[in-house]
């Protein structure tokens, strides 16, 4: 009877154990679903949001850049970016993801780049795009509906801000270089006009060894070194693009001048295709008749102690130009090469396709070759110097003037060279054609 009893307690002890194995199965299994749903919440909820933010981003950075051309006229700056806002994310899908009490006017200090709304000068917007509750719009979830979390709040904003005018004269295009624009030596750079440096380095305007720069503003998406600069620059700008990107290279074929046109006397050079390039050197007085000027192998040297004149004239060097070869002058390639004591007075033309262009280098020139202005010429420059993909340097004891624009890809000023601007033919607009940047 005993051994029965202990029987029918085991087997009833192994039922027992049976029933709480099946227990812990079924709560076992509802722990890794519970996670399976965690992890199908992150990933595909969180995606989804993920992807939700950028759209709303996109959509507050287009809204708030339209809106900050109609300053100041602040209702219509209010209605321009609902309008854009509407355009990028359709009511019928989000709802309405900007009110107009999202969208702010107000002033942008760039200094301390803040933003004060109803503040002065009036020059900025601010706005906020909202999926939300307060808007009746919040973003709803998926897979996290069964966690208890049925929709969240998504919010983005964005500020814009414009500089009135087009008083841009030196653009540096670069996007990442340290020197990008570089005022070293006992050089004195005064503009009447404004700078730009797209540069993001923390040293992308550089001032040493005694260079002073002065200008009527000053632009840098990155940040500068050296204390002789006047006014503050304006750091962590939007870059820009470049201004005259919208230039298509000249029509021709063939040479005019196959080998290098070597002036020692005086002459009259007249437009046309210099395969060889154009070397003037001596006491040899010239004059370039109007027009453009397709100049190839070795490119432009102007040295001597000449006089050198041309009006409504545009230089153009095509990709395939070579520069000044390497054993003939230390550094790099020379395709423009200004020195000597010249007297040198060039003007753009002032009408046409070319108006105001006075030296190009094409952007597909290689990145290693240089223009250099030194020595003690006496420059009057009238126009726009364009190197998109190369250096520009002023050097030596140069004291460049006239109506000069630059626009290079890094800009230098260097030795106990002078440049003062007065730039009366060609301005370009900071922060893009408008003038606007996107700045938060």
């Amino acid at each position: 009877m005993m051994v029965q009893n202990f029987k029918d307690r085991l087997g009833l002890g192994a039922r027992r154990f049976r029933r709480d194995q099946r227990g812990s199965a079924i709560a076992m299994f509802a722990v890794f679903l519970m996670a399976g749903v965690g992890f199908a919440a992150v990933a595909i909820d969180g995606g989804y949001l993920y992807s939700l933010k950028n759209t709303l981003q996109t959509t507050a950075d287009a809204a708030v850049l339209a809106s900050v051309s109609e300053l100041p006229d602040t209702d219509a700056a209010r209605a321009t970016a609902v309008e854009y806002a509407t355009k990028n994310m359709a009511p019928g899908e989000h709802g309405a993801v900007l009110a107009d009490a999202d969208v702010l006017t107000g002033s942008w200090d760039a200094g301390t780049r803040t933003f004060t709304a109803g503040g002065t000068p009036l020059n900025a917007v601010r706005v906020a795009t909202r999926r939300s509750q307060v808007n009746g719009n919040a973003a709803g979830l998926f897979f996290a509906r069964i966690l208890g979390f049925n929709q969240v709040d998504v919010e983005t904003s964005a500020t814009a801000t414009f500089r009135s005018g087009s008083d841009t004269c030196v653009v540096s295009l670069d996007p990442s270089v340290v020197d990008a624009l570089k005022v070293a030596g006992n050089v004195d750079v005064t503009l009447s006009c404004g700078i730009q440096v797209n540069s993001t380095h923390s040293k992308a305007i550089r001032l040493a060894g005694g260079g002073c720069l002065t200008a009527s503003n000053i632009s840098v998406a990155g940040d500068h070194i050296g204390a002789c600069i006047s006014p503050a620059p304006e750091t962590g700008m939007a870059p820009i693009a470049d201004p005259m990107d919208y230039l298509g290279p000249p029509s021709y074929a063939g040479c005019d001048y196959p080998a290098l046109v070597e002036v020692t006397t005086d002459t009259t050079l007249s437009p046309g295709v210099y395969c060889g390039g154009i070397d003037i050197h001596d006491i040899a007085n010239v004059e370039f008749e109007p027009g453009i000027y397709i100049v190839d192998g070795r490119g432009l040297e102007i040295t001597g102690s000449g006089i050198v004149e041309g009006n409504g004239v545009t230089f153009y060097f095509p990709p395939t130009v070579t520069g000044i070869p390497f054993h003939h002058h230390r550094g790099p390639g020379k395709t423009v090469h200004f020195a000597g004591s010249a007297n040198i007075t060039l003007t753009a033309p002032d009408s046409g396709d070319y108006k105001d262009v006075l030296i190009w280098q094409d952007a597909a020139t290689p990145s290693d070759l240089i223009a250099v202005f030194n020595g003690g010429a006496d420059l009057e420059l009238n126009g726009v110097l364009y190197f998109p993909n190369n250096p520009l340097r002023f050097a030596g004891n140069g004291d460049p003037g006239g109506a000069t624009s630059i626009v290079a890809r890094t800009v230098d000023f260097t030795g106990n060279a002078n440049f003062g601007s007065n730039p009366l033919t060609k301005l370009f607009s900071a922060g893009g054609a408008s003038g606007i940047s996107l700045v938060q």
